[in-house]
């Protein structure tokens, strides 16, 4: 047991020996070093990739502008405006014929009352 602990006090005291700078290249290195200015590099970071535009209904998210926007919103108020049009034409349309169809049989029905009461009274 002596001999392992007296052969690593032997072996940790050569390794120390071997890890000081003994050579003046090394030292030279380290004082080279030293005197020139440290120079500092920050990385950059990666620009953001800009987002594929998003549809949500009929809202469309863009991707901001690079003037401190945060968020792009479209709303296509041309083509709100048009469905809003053709849908109250529709409607309207819809009404117009209800409305045709309903007088229609109203007469047809008049037409064959009158008809009929005029055949039962002419006999």
């Amino acid at each position: 047991m002596r001999i392992v602990t007296c052969a690593l006090i032997v072996f940790s005291m050569a390794s120390l020996e071997a890890q000081q700078p003994d050579s003046p290249t090394t030292v030279e290195r380290v004082r080279l070093a030293l005197s020139q200015p440290t120079r500092l590099a920050i990385p950059t970071p990666e620009t953001w990739p800009d987002p594929a535009p998003r549809r949500f209904g009929f809202v469309t998210l863009l991707p901001p502008e690079p003037n401190g926007q945060i968020i792009k919103v479209m709303i296509p108020v041309g083509d709100l405006v048009t469905r809003a049009a053709r849908s109250l034409s529709n409607a309207h349309h819809r009404r117009a014929e209800r409305h045709a169809r309903q007088r229609v049989e109203r007469d047809l029905r008049n037409f064959l009352f009158e008809k009929a009461s005029a055949s039962a009274s002419g006999r």
